[in-house]
């Protein structure tokens, strides 16, 4: 297995549905849609939004609110294109670029949801929704946790504790901002406390499961996981990481079953794929792992250009090899585990000028990386300079005199010679 895709990234998606209107008409009609939104009866929001919109065509809150339904049910491309209207209708409507951020943070693009968010910031004295403001703030604060900004996103989570210090979600942003840092006590504080302030809040259980994962403790992080579902069926995430569990406790034609259900209702969520590529590829079904790697990246996941570079050097493909793994890279210049293994492609292709350079920038990250030291041993040996493998062969040994491959190497070396 590709073990560095197995990881969870569970999102905190909200969405500030306007309640405030113009006119009383407006406002009526806006409160029956949002309530239908609140019973999770989207189908039904979206027909009620789109029939108002017939007599009130210039109204932004329900597009911006259509376009959170719209959402809900894994039609990002909808959903975007009711809150862009929504902003063209109402250019200083902040919950609408709280919304759009919000799609754009679940869709992972950080970038635009970023810029969303602060806009709602700079427009917070219009908003209608008192909370509109602190939920600006908590998707803010996770957003900065996914791109690893955890002091900033510590800073913004305390201006949205200043303004609700008693809102489960808070909690469950906190743990993840714990659980990233690897604190994974700490978040377990956080998410049980999610679940003590809402005992059916289903991101905590999952959240709280995740943790549960990384620790090596599947099968309690497959009854949370479980749980979450049972609250809401309607979460991407959970299933990617109910099929990830399965993956640890060898329940591979249920992970899949389970990848499928998820990739039925969510065609457009990459990270299903990924996992799915992954299972393939540990079976050794590599056309089936190409595909599903390829989906990924199709709908938007550079995990899935990793994915394919291993599996075209597993099959000897290996130019195609270093062209997706040297577009990951750009995207991952620090990936440890890509970088040795595009210097075992091109020493592969007997490129050992690029080989080493793999290995050097290895070495320039993790100064005693054993594995990429003795990879480069491997190269010195193709190159025929045996004196420089020798000689980095002992240096290996002399960090961990227990590495079997470096001794045995090393007689062989002795051997040859």
């Amino acid at each position: 297995m590709l073990k560095k895709y197995i990881i969870t990234v569970v999102l905190i998606l909200l969405s500030t549905l306007m309640t405030a209107c113009s006119s009383r008409v407006e406002e009526a009609l806006n409160d029956e849609g949002y309530n239908l939104y609140l019973e999770g009866l989207y189908d039904e929001a979206i027909t009620h939004y789109t029939q108002s919109l017939v007599d009130y065509p210039e109204y932004g809150a329900f597009y911006s609110n259509r376009g959170m339904a719209y959402y809900e049910k894994g039609d990002v491309a909808l959903a975007l294109k009711d809150l862009n209207q929504a902003i063209v209708l109402e250019p200083d409507m902040p919950e609408a670029y709280l919304n759009r951020g919000t799609v754009y943070l679940g869709s992972r693009v950080y970038d635009q949801a970023s810029k969303d968010f602060y806009k709602a910031i700079q427009l917070k004295g219009n908003f209608k929704d008192e909370n509109g403001l602190y939920y600006t703030y908590l998707n803010l604060g996770t957003l900065l946790n996914e791109n690893s900004q955890t002091q900033e996103a510590l800073v913004i989570l305390e201006k949205a504790f200043e303004l609700n210090n008693n809102d489960e979600k808070l909690y469950n942003a906190l743990g993840l901002i714990y659980k990233s840092v690897g604190d994974y006590d700490r978040a377990m504080d956080y998410f049980n406390g999610a679940i003590e302030l809402k005992e059916d809040y289903a991101y905590a259980y999952g959240n709280r499961g995740s943790v549960y994962y990384l620790m090596e403790e599947y099968r309690i992080a497959l009854s949370d996981v479980n749980t979450a579902l049972s609250m809401d069926p309607y979460i991407p995430q959970m299933y990617d990481l109910k099929a990830k569990i399965l993956i640890k406790t060898g329940e591979l034609k249920e992970a899949i079953r389970i990848l499928d259900a998820g990739i039925t209702r969510w065609v457009n969520y990459a990270d299903l794929y990924i996992t799915r590529g992954n299972i393939y590829f540990g079976e050794k079904a590599y056309g089936e792992a190409l595909m599903n790697y390829g989906l990924g990246i199709e709908y938007g996941s550079v995990e899935g250009y990793k994915g394919q570079g291993v599996t075209y050097q597993i099959i000897g493909q290996y130019e195609d090899a270093i062209i997706q793994l040297e577009t990951y890279l750009q995207n991952y210049p620090a990936d440890i585990s890509t970088l040795i293994t595009l210097g075992m492609v091109y020493r592969q292709t007997k490129n050992y000028e690029m080989s080493m350079t793999q290995y050097d920038k290895v070495l320039s990250l993790s100064t005693q990386h054993i594995e990429a030291m003795y990879q480069k041993v491997l190269t010195y040996v193709d190159m025929q300079a045996i004196s420089e493998a020798e000689m980095l062969l002992n240096q290996i040994l002399s960090i961990d005199p227990d590495h079997k491959a470096s001794e045995e190497a090393l007689i062989n070396i002795g051997v040859k010679q």
